[in-house]
């Protein structure tokens, strides 16, 4: 999945966000089949849509696998949805991904440097 990820990214001259990989719509829809699944690297993309999406619960939880702790983030359709509070995309985090992640939270909110 993620060299067929990160092809499909290369491919479309996006360029590589330190070792992990993110979902991205308003890029190519041939990329959203990389959403559900274990992020292993970030892009960073640039894109003529800036526009805030409508808002939806995201509900957490972490498990262990093979020692290895595990961050995983599910995001729950909107109440307009044909079947509302189902999992819409999940999204895992393995401790380099959250460190990546941080780091992005941390360059995009410098306030959260508290």
């Amino acid at each position: 999945m993620k060299l067929l990820c990160v092809a499909i990214a290369d491919e479309l001259g996006l360029k590589s966000r330190h070792l992990l990989g993110l979902h991205l719509p308003d890029v190519q829809p041939a990329l959203q089949y990389c959403v559900m699944a274990f992020i292993n690297e970030f892009l960073e993309v640039d894109s003529d849509v800036q526009r805030l999406h409508g808002p939806v619960v995201c509900g957490y939880r972490t498990f262990t696998v093979d020692g290895r702790p595990v961050l995983q983030l599910d995001t729950y359709g909107s109440v307009e949805r044909q079947i509302p509070n189902k999992v819409s995309q999940s999204l895992q985090l393995d401790v380099e991904g959250a460190r990546v992640l941080r780091d992005i939270l941390l360059e995009t909110f410098p306030e959260l440097q508290a």
